[in-house]
């Protein structure tokens, strides 16, 4: 019976030993744990500076300067922020190859000029003849072949008459002076049907001519490494000097097409 005692006492101390042997063990490893986990507070990153991306919207100030690669600007493009206070100016350019503006209070050189057609047809208008009727070979209107062979013909050489007409300062008093020249003899038939068209632009303009102006603004696109500038305008008259007097909208984008800005603007070009 003792020995019996005597071994469960054994038993019991061997037991209690392991025990706390395992217990010792665990402490030191939550020890080890506690000591190598990083507790210093992150310290925040900095907010970034997005006052100089390129997407981040700029503003458009009254331009005092413009660059010397304008030149003496003998003809040029102007466009202000106010209709009648032409010292509210914010773009300038030399018509077609350079253009200033003043971007968050700096001097900016873009390339660039105007890129619809309207100056060319207003150039059309101006010639002695407008169209060439040959007897042997085509027929051309401001150069550009009259296609008769499409269903179409007539609705394009009417175009190309109306588009003309609309940036005349005094229209046609009659068809016939839109002159056509003839080279040999052309028949009376070719000859009237280019005719009636050309009654039919006349009559057109002189019904819808504030109306068809619409469907020809005019449009500028200045550009560098950083910006793309565009303005699309209408033209509302005429200066003294028979420049063309516009009112639009100007919209400055990043090269990655946002919008940075916009503006109401008035202006015009000439020489």
């Amino acid at each position: 019976m003792i020995s019996y005692l005597r071994n469960q006492i054994a038993y019991v101390l061997a037991l209690t030993f392991f025990i706390g042997l395992f217990s010792c063990g665990d402490a030191d490893k939550r020890a080890t744990d506690s000591e190598n986990t990083d507790t210093t507070v992150a310290t925040p990153m900095p907010a970034i500076d997005t006052s100089k991306s390129e997407d981040a919207s700029v503003k458009i100030a009254i331009l005092e300067e413009a660059s010397p690669e304008l030149g003496d600007l003998g003809c040029s493009c102007s466009f202000r922020t106010e209709k009648e206070n032409y010292k509210t100016q914010i773009l300038l350019s030399d018509f077609d190859t350079y253009a200033s503006m003043n971007l968050n209070g700096e001097t900016v050189l873009f390339r660039g000029g105007q890129t619809d057609s309207n100056a060319k047809y207003v150039q059309y208008s101006m010639e002695k003849y407008w169209i060439t009727m040959n007897e042997r070979g085509d027929d051309y209107v401001f150069g550009k072949k009259i296609e008769y062979g499409t269903e179409q013909w007539e609705e394009d050489l009417k175009s190309e008459l109306i588009h003309a007409l609309l940036f005349m300062e005094e229209l046609p008093k009659e068809p016939r002076d839109i002159a056509i020249k003839t080279n040999g003899t052309v028949g009376m038939g070719r000859r009237g049907a280019v005719g009636d068209v050309i009654i039919a632009a006349l009559d057109t303009v002189r019904q819808k001519r504030e109306e068809l102006q619409k469907a020809y603004p005019a449009t500028f696109h200045f550009s560098n490494d950083i910006y793309d500038c565009y303005i699309t305008a209408q033209q509302y008259g005429t200066d003294d000097g028979g420049g063309a007097k516009y009112e639009g909208e100007l919209v400055l984008k990043s090269k990655s097409g946002k919008v940075l800005a916009t503006q109401k603007v008035w202006g015009g070009c000439g020489c």
